[in-house]
Parts: C-alpha cells; sequence; structure tokens
C-alpha cells in the first residue's frame, strides 16, 4: 500500500450551504487488489482522515467503538 499526502492548501468549500474558505490536504492511496483487501484500505484512508482532522497528544483515533493507537494497535473503546 502507497499513500500519499499533498501539500496543504486553502481552497473553496460549501459548508452549510455556504462557500467558506477551508484548508484543504489532498491524498491518495493505490494498493494491489491481489495481496489487500479493499476493506482495509477504506478503513486506513478513515483513519488517515480522522486524525488529520482530529489530532490528539495521545496519537490515537477514537472511532466506531473502537481505539487504534500507535503501530496497529486496536481496543474497544470503554463505555
Amino acid at each position: 500500500t502507497v499513500v500519499v499526502v499533498g501539500r496543504a492548501r486553502e481552497m473553496p468549500a460549501v459548508v452549510d450551504g455556504e462557500i467558506v474558505v477551508r484548508r484543504m490536504l489532498p491524498t491518495s492511496a493505490t494498493f494491489d487488489h491481489r495481496t489487500a483487501d479493499g476493506a482495509h484500505l477504506g478503513l486506513l484512508t478513515r483513519l488517515v482522515k480522522e486524525f488529520v482532522e482530529n489530532p490528539n497528544e495521545e496519537g490515537v483515533v477514537r472511532m466506531e467503538g473502537k481505539i487504534y493507537g500507535p503501530e496497529g494497535t486496536v481496543e474497544e473503546a470503554a463505555g
């Protein structure tokens, strides 16, 4: 899997029906479907998006009742 992150820049975006300026970070990813499941790439893409949009000091992503930590660890989120 190859993940490429472009340069962040300000671009127009529609938010609540209004055109506003937002900082956008283009990304792309490719993989060989013979060696990886597309669902894994989808999860990776969502994790990267969530972490970029909501960074934290712990270096973890909380998504859908799970905590994705450093080095690929996954835990069930408490309560």
